[in-house]
């Protein structure tokens, strides 16, 4: 479960900050490793033990560019598994994960999205993913990458009624472990709570009136003359309006 925070810097920009709490679970069985020489960590059947943890991100976005920041497993709790005589602890080792990324409208049906993300993880030392997606009218997406240390990635994912994504993804595995391991697989199922998102009122342009003030006088006298009739013409457009003059021989026009 992952609850976010989003908040307007400016009228394009906005900064974001979330929490994910979750349950993890882990199982050795030991009745399926295949050995020569038996001992009491292999000498016992399947074992399971869990735990929950929180993750904790930052992120700097735009409607086409995404920075962020997280740290996944702040804090967890370490399962324990009896492993034959001996009772072992395993802990989730905490890393730093980095991403950006930046949206391409290619035409009103598809966009393109490349990303890069940066892991650093304890033992292993740097891991850095490049990839880049296509998504098709919002709903589809197919997304390629390469991962320094590994190899090859593949996810495609579907997303409908705005609400509901359906997702799975296959990672090729380390290199290291070519020929023991087929790689990964993950299937994913999202169901998404928000609120609707308020349509922004078009920016209402400033209107400025001008006026034309004047007076109708006598010539010999300079006497204002009354009800005198004037006519302006808009030699722009050829358009024309008429006024007329108060008691002193004032008129106001727009």
């Amino acid at each position: 479960a992952t609850f976010a925070k989003h908040f307007n810097v400016t009228d394009k920009y906005r900064l974001s900050g979330a929490l994910s709490l979750g349950f993890y679970q882990y199982s050795f069985g030991g009745d399926n490793v295949v050995v020569f020489d038996n001992d009491n960590y292999l000498d016992q059947s399947k074992s399971t033990a869990g735990g929950i943890y929180g993750d904790l991100g930052v992120m700097f976005s735009s409607d086409e560019l995404e920075v962020g920041i997280s740290i996944p497993s702040i804090f967890s709790t370490a399962p324990s598994i009896q492993m034959g005589a001996e009772m072992n602890e395993f802990n989730v080792e905490r890393y730093l994960n980095a991403h950006a990324s930046y949206d391409f409208d290619l035409n009103s049906d598809f966009e393109l999205t490349p990303m890069l993300i940066y892991r650093s993880i304890p033992g292993s030392g740097a891991v850095v993913d490049m990839k880049a997606g296509l998504r098709y009218r919002n709903m589809l997406g197919l997304n390629l990458g390469y991962r320094t240390q590994n190899g090859l990635m593949v996810a495609v994912d579907y997303t409908f009624m705005d609400r509901f994504k359906l997702g799975y993804a296959y990672d090729a595995g380390m290199t290291q472990l070519n020929g023991i391991s087929n790689g990964s697989h993950e299937f994913l199922l999202g169901f998404q709570l928000c609120k609707a998102q308020k349509e922004k009122e078009p920016k209402k342009e400033k209107q400025t009136d001008y006026y034309l003030r004047g007076k109708v006088s006598d010539a010999e006298n300079a006497t204002g003359l009354n009800a005198a009739t004037v006519e302006l013409k808009n030699l722009t457009d050829g358009s024309a309006q008429t006024v007329t003059t108060d008691a002193d021989g004032n008129y106001v026009a727009e």
